[in-house]
């Protein structure tokens, strides 16, 4: 389980799929309908067993979330974190400040009541709607 922004997320990797970082997917928990009480193997028919320290050790999960801000690394689009860079000023300056965006955030200039940060994560559409919030305040 994991949650971002007041909302829960299963995290799994599907039956069959190789155990890889990029084959783990996030369920939304407000949007899961149907309910599998056990899975069975299709052709022995009997309970397949699930062995989350396979899981840790073989995607390293460990560090999988190290440098998201939310749910999605986005393998698609690049599997490497990068320096993002944003200005932030008065209450959003002091917001970020008070509590950090991200474990690697650290403030690179100061102007007058304005702040310019950095952080070390993957650049996903999560990063952006984060910044979103802070309005105008906060700019590229």
């Amino acid at each position: 389980m994991r949650t971002f922004e007041d909302r829960y997320y299963l995290v799994g990797i599907e039956v069959g799929k190789s155990l890889e970082a990029e084959n783990i997917k996030h369920f939304p928990i407000d949007r899961i309908h149907r309910r599998v009480d056990i899975a069975l193997d299709e052709i022995t028919v009997q309970p397949m067993v699930f062995d989350w320290q396979q899981v840790v050790e073989k995607t390293d999960f460990e560090n999988h979330y190290k440098h998201c801000i939310g749910m999605y690394r986005e393998f698609g689009r690049s599997a490497k974190p990068v320096y993002v860079y944003r200005w932030f000023r008065g209450w959003a300056a002091s917001q970020v400040q008070a509590v950090p965006i991200h474990a690697s955030q650290e403030i690179v200039q100061k102007s007058g009541g304005e702040i310019r940060i950095r952080m070390f994560v993957y650049d996903t559409p999560d990063v952006q709607n984060v910044f979103r919030k802070f309005g105008e305040d906060s700019w590229g």
